[in-house]
């Protein structure tokens, strides 16, 4: 598992170089554990302040409803228990473009604890 989450750390960090600002950077796996997901997003929001996580509401697209399971949430979690599929996770990264990089920091951070006690 750790040379698993090396790889997708070294996967992310290349591909936030082809990120504009403003543009978008969705992660992905089919993990429901933790270490894959939500800490390798804390992990990889540390490596790369100019980068938040932009909310599910933000993220969905127009037209199509957001399920109610995910309102106000940061990222997507599927799992075999709750949801009868896989396990699924996905997280939606925005490069900013304004923001200083501690202001940005300290904010996501905050926005991970809230999601971890919700």
């Amino acid at each position: 598992l750790a040379d698993l989450i090396q790889t997708q750390a070294e996967i992310l960090d290349k591909a936030a170089l082809a990120v504009k600002p403003d543009g978008r950077l969705v992660y992905a796996t089919c993990s429901i554990l933790p270490e894959e997901n939500e800490q390798q997003m804390e992990a990889f929001l540390e490596r790369h302040p100019d980068f938040t996580i932009c909310p599910l509401d933000q993220a969905w697209p127009d037209g199509s409803p957001l399920p109610a399971a995910f309102k106000g949430r940061d990222f997507m979690r599927l799992s075999p228990y709750r949801y009868k599929t896989d396990g699924f996770f996905t997280a939606v990264l925005v490069k900013n473009k304004t923001q200083s990089p501690e202001e940005t920091k300290e904010e996501t951070q905050e926005k991970i604890k809230e999601q971890k006690q919700g």
